[in-house]
Formats: C-alpha cells, sequence, structure tokens
C-alpha cells in the first residue's frame, strides 16, 4: 500500500493503461472522519473526470455513526441523489444506473454525527463494464476535508491496480477524538492530545464570572499546528438562549482567566460549548454573570451552591452553641 500527503483541494491523478471495454472497473474511496459538535461532514470528490463509460453500472454508499446523510452524484444533470435519516447511525444504499464518461462537477456527500464521541465512517464506489478508451487519466479533488484521511482503491477485473492512503493536511497526524474518562468533555485534534479534569472550583475567576463546569487541563496544543476544538459539556436547566445567558468557556494560564470566542451545540448527546484551542492551559465553561435557567427564573450554578451550603451549616452551628 502506497501514501502520500496532498492538501485540501490539490488535484490527483491516476493512469489507467490496457483497459479493455468489458472489463469490470471499480473505484473505492474510504474514510474515518471526526466532527466537531454542531458542524456536519463535508466530503466532495470536485472536476471528476472519468475517461470512460461504464456501464450496467453500480453507485454505493456507507456510512457510519450518521444521523442524516445527503449524497449526489453530478455532472450536466443529477445522475444519482439520495437523502435519509438513520435510527442506529448506520446507513448504506445502492443505485444502479449507467455512468457516463465526462467531468463530473461533484460527488459530495454530507452528514451529521450521531454520536460526537465516535467518527463519521464513510464508504463510497462507483463499478461498472468499462466501454470507451483503453489509456487515459482519471482524475480529481478533494474537497472539505482540511485534516484526514482517504484510502483509495482501483480494482480492474477485481484485481488491485491502485492501493493508496491518501494523507489530506500537512500536519502529519490526522484528527482524531480524546475524551475525559467521564465523557464531560473531548478535543478534536491531534492524537497526541491529552485532556483530564483538575478540580471542581476554578481559581482566581474574574469578578462577575460564575463557573458552570469543572477546570480541565487540555496539553498538545504544538502537536496539532492546524488547530483543535475543546467542546465541554453544559449540564442542569441552564439556559443557551443568548439574551439570557453570556456563555463562554474561559482559558487559564498563569492564573490569569481569558475570555474564548465560543459556539453552543444541541442536540440528543446533550448540550456542548466549543472553542478553537491554540495553547495549552486550563479551561473551563463560564458565565457572564448570574445564569438564568430555562423557566425565567434566576440559578446559581452547581459549583456556586456547595460554598454557599458550607456557609449555611457553618451558621446553623453557631446558632446552635448559642443556644
Amino acid at each position: 500500500m502506497n501514501s502520500h500527503t496532498i492538501n485540501s483541494g490539490e488535484p490527483i491523478q491516476v493512469s489507467i493503461s490496457d483497459l479493455h471495454d468489458g472489463s469490470t472497473f471499480e473505484m473505492v474511496t474510504e474514510g474515518i472522519y471526526p466532527v466537531i459538535p454542531g458542524k456536519t461532514l463535508h466530503f466532495q470528490l470536485s472536476h471528476f473526470t472519468l475517461p470512460f463509460s461504464l456501464n450496467q453500472g453500480e453507485i454505493s454508499i456507507f456510512t457510519s455513526n450518521t444521523r442524516n446523510v445527503s449524497f449526489g452524484v453530478e455532472n450536466a444533470e443529477t445522475i444519482a441523489s439520495i437523502k435519509a435519516s438513520t435510527e442506529d447511525g448506520t446507513f448504506s444504499k445502492k443505485e444502479y444506473v449507467t455512468i457516463p464518461s465526462g467531468t463530473y462537477s461533484s460527488i459530495s456527500l454530507e452528514a451529521s454525527p450521531l454520536s460526537i464521541y465516535k467518527p463519521v465512517q464513510t464508504t463510497f464506489s462507483l463499478k461498472g463494464f468499462k466501454k470507451g478508451a483503453n489509456n487515459a487519466n482519471l482524475s480529481f479533488l478533494i474537497d472539505g476535508i482540511e485534516n484526514g484521511q482517504v484510502h483509495l482503491t482501483i480494482k480492474v477485473d477485481n484485481i488491485p491496480q491502485v492501493d493508496e492512503i491518501i494523507t489530506i493536511g500537512t500536519s502529519g497526524s490526522p484528527l482524531a477524538i480524546v475524551s475525559t474518562s467521564d465523557g464531560t468533555a473531548i478535543v478534536i485534534g491531534s492524537n497526541h492530545s491529552s485532556l483530564q479534569p483538575l478540580y471542581n472550583t476554578p481559581k482566581n475567576l474574574p469578578h462577575g464570572w460564575y463557573a458552570l463546569s469543572q477546570v480541565y487541563q487540555f496539553i498538545g496544543a504544538d502537536s496539532n499546528p492546524t488547530g483543535t476544538t475543546l467542546s465541554i459539556q453544559i449540564f442542569g436547566d441552564i439556559s443557551t438562549d443568548p439574551q439570557k445567558n453570556t456563555l463562554f468557556i474561559a482559558r487559564s494560564t498563569n492564573g490569569s482567566w481569558v475570555m474564548m470566542p465560543s459556539s453552543i451545540y444541541e442536540d440528543a448527546s446533550g448540550t456542548f460549548i466549543s472553542t478553537s484551542v491554540q495553547q495549552d492551559g486550563e479551561y473551563c465553561v463560564v458565565s457572564l454573570g448570574v445564569p438564568e435557567n430555562n423557566s425565567n427564573g434566576l440559578k446559581l450554578p452547581i459549583l456556586g451552591i456547595i460554598p454557599l451550603i458550607a456557609v449555611l451549616i457553618v451558621g446553623l452551628i453557631l446558632i446552635r452553641r448559642r443556644r
């Protein structure tokens, strides 16, 4: 198996020779892609040039860990178009159609993950009986994937002609999902990243900032120059409506806390807030001001209730002693 590295959008060309009419031609692309919470996977072969036709053609698509799937093959007209929702995360579909020669504007797949803790796995294939040029070049661009790996195989009469791992991006390492043992926080970045909870109550938060999560330590920014995304789960009845609360992830470096640009994502997996991480440090979810809950009432964060309970208990003990 061969391998090489390209940038997203860089052309790929495969030379094919002595391919006689009636031969069975099959091209397969396979990939495993972590997806940032709140985002969808977008994988596309652009400007796909097929130098011959495939009679009695078969277009096949398979995905796992997907909630919604949209797939299409288009040139001057739509050759195949599939949209589906899944319950168990697995989707499989075959379309039987003659695949004409020419340049296709796109062969595209969009999918939203069923679980953010697992990557989306995809397999796409074109198959049929070849008719046309015996010696030609098949070419395309890979778009939508900034960092990852695609396994490309081409078979003629079921005999492998191409078997190659294409690494997209220059970081030297495909994206990976790293999560805490309790699943309350994840990073999508280098597989050399480390993420672990440190303690429940952040120290030295600025006045008016209220912690909504424990503190997590992230290490590994240097191992992924293209950047890493940190996502932390928000628990309880805290409203994520920006008209009610200003929620964000904060980072502490050398004891100083700073606000990070953050986005919130909600689905069946829960409510998560995410930020792009460029530096190692300590991170937690913070509300600017006492957060409001979904019932329009004020709610003190759980991490703020603990000290309050302790004060009340001490107060009751003192009162009893005075009696």
